[in-house]
């Protein structure tokens, strides 16, 4: 089975994060103060910045041109950055975009109390919220309730259930009811990049060096997956062919050329 990764496009957390980490770098800050702006300051479930729907957008259009020949199946995490990643490239290629709702970034859903510093649930849509933004799927998520209590009861998620939740991630990715699903035609998964970090360490049976995959903003990898042998092979890691020179395309590591 073919997959190809997707990471969402520049959130607000994002540049919030490359602004905490200046700061940091100057020594304007100490590491309990970055800590702190960015636990009060973080959004629960964050827009997409300006730079993030250009970079939505230039991906949209880009595959749009080179899959327009494609059948493909699509899912994405049910976090609003991701939904609005694919969104263009969803518009352009009518395509049926599937909510799942353990693809979400590690912690999940969360807000931090300024004076505790503890962590909990914050709001966040229901699936027929997400419905009727984007014309999404969303028969895997609770109709009438937040999305994000159905898997997590009052808590931000920690690493130990990330991993996991990669865990039983991989096992789906191999299944065969999601191998009969896509068939021939290519998978396509838009998620963020902790989770996808955890995901390819589950994909590979690995868990060392989580830094070498990496993905900026909008950047892929592809992926062929072997149910039989419970094994992945990646095409490549880390394209970003669709940005343009202002917004710093990178070509990755192309893994058949090593």
């Amino acid at each position: 089975m073919r997959v190809m990764f997707i990471r969402h496009a520049q959130s607000e957390n994002n540049e919030l994060q490359a602004k905490i980490e200046d700061a940091l770098a100057k020594k304007e800050i100490d590491g309990k103060e970055a800590s702190r702006r960015w636990f009060t300051k973080r959004s629960n479930d964050a827009d997409l910045t300006a730079k993030g729907k250009e970079e939505s957008q230039k991906l949209g259009e880009y595959y749009a041109r080179t899959l327009d020949e494609e059948d493909l199946v699509v899912y994405t995490s049910a976090m609003q950055r991701t939904c609005k990643t694919i969104q263009p490239l969803a518009g352009l290629l009518n395509l049926n975009v599937k909510v799942h709702p353990l693809l979400h970034e590690e912690g999940g859903i969360y807000q931090t109390d300024p004076d505790t510093m503890l962590h909990s649930v914050g709001p966040c849509n229901t699936g027929q919220d997400i419905a009727n933004k984007f014309n999404y799927d969303v028969s895997l998520l609770p109709q009438d309730r937040p999305w994000f209590t159905q898997t997590h009861s009052g808590k931000r998620e920690s690493r130990k259930e990330c991993r996991e939740r990669a865990k039983h991630m991989s096992d789906w990715l191999y299944a065969k009811d999601l191998h009969d699903e896509v068939g021939s035609k290519l998978l396509i998964i838009v998620c963020h990049q902790h989770f996808l970090t955890f995901l390819f360490s589950a994909l590979l049976d690995i868990h060392n060096k989580p830094s070498m995959f990496l993905l900026g903003n909008t950047e892929t990898a592809f992926a062929r997956l072997d149910r039989g042998n419970r094994s992945a092979v990646f095409r490549w890691m880390g394209k970003s062919d669709h940005l343009t020179r202002f917004l710093s395309p990178r070509q990755g590591i192309d893994f058949a050329k090593l």
